[in-house]
């Protein structure tokens, strides 16, 4: 109907039509159109379809963006080898007794 889309919630329109199919079969059930074992069999088909596209919209905003945990990890990477570096020629430096450069 008119006015049907704008209305529902952004980012869970997939519920709201799943629900209308849910809707459809069990109207054609209670009119005699479909039987139990069909109704079942679409119920279930239906929640399968809901848990998949739940997943896959939920996967979009907790994943990480592979660029920025690329970059993060180079990052902890330089910093560890940095640290490395430094603190392993001060140990050096007060093995030979130079002490006071480091």
């Amino acid at each position: 109907e008119e006015g049907e889309w704008g209305a529902m919630v952004n980012g869970d329109r997939h519920t709201t039509v799943l629900f209308w199919i849910l809707m459809a079969v069990q109207r054609m059930h209670e009119a005699g159109a479909v039987g139990s074992l069909q109704l079942r069999s679409c119920s279930e088909a239906v929640a399968g379809m809901r848990a998949q596209a739940n997943d896959l919209m939920s996967s979009l905003d907790r994943d990480l963006p592979y660029p920025y945990a690329s970059l993060l990890g180079m990052l902890v990477k330089i910093n560890v080898a940095l640290m490395t570096f430094w603190r392993s020629s001060e140990l050096y430096l007060q093995m030979c007794g130079m002490n006071q450069l480091a």
